[in-house]
């Protein structure tokens, strides 16, 4: 994926297909306050296309972004498209 972070990536392919009012996330946090992890879903017009975890609220989106880009790209016929349907992203282990 591109170096803008999923959020604004998928952000601008759905802005470019007149589609940005059909995105909503579903986010929870799970874990001890200071260990917390977040679980992101990436919803489009009501269908989960990416799910994503992390540490922080902002990396678990990303990670569920592109999961769901993945998703519309493939369908989509786009040439950058990558994964599949229903994947799952998780932030990389620092």
């Amino acid at each position: 994926m591109g170096s803008n972070g999923g959020t604004v990536e998928l952000n601008n392919y759905l802005q470019e297909r007149r589609m940005v009012a059909l995105l909503h996330w579903e986010d929870k946090q799970d874990g001890p306050r200071h260990e917390v992890t977040w679980t992101s879903q990436c919803k489009i017009d009501g269908e989960v296309l990416g799910t994503g975890t992390g540490s922080k609220l902002t990396a678990a989106r990303d990670a569920a972004a592109n999961a769901a880009l993945a998703v519309l790209r493939a369908r989509n016929n786009d040439t950058e498209a990558e994964g599949g349907a229903d994947a799952a992203v998780s932030e990389p282990e620092t």
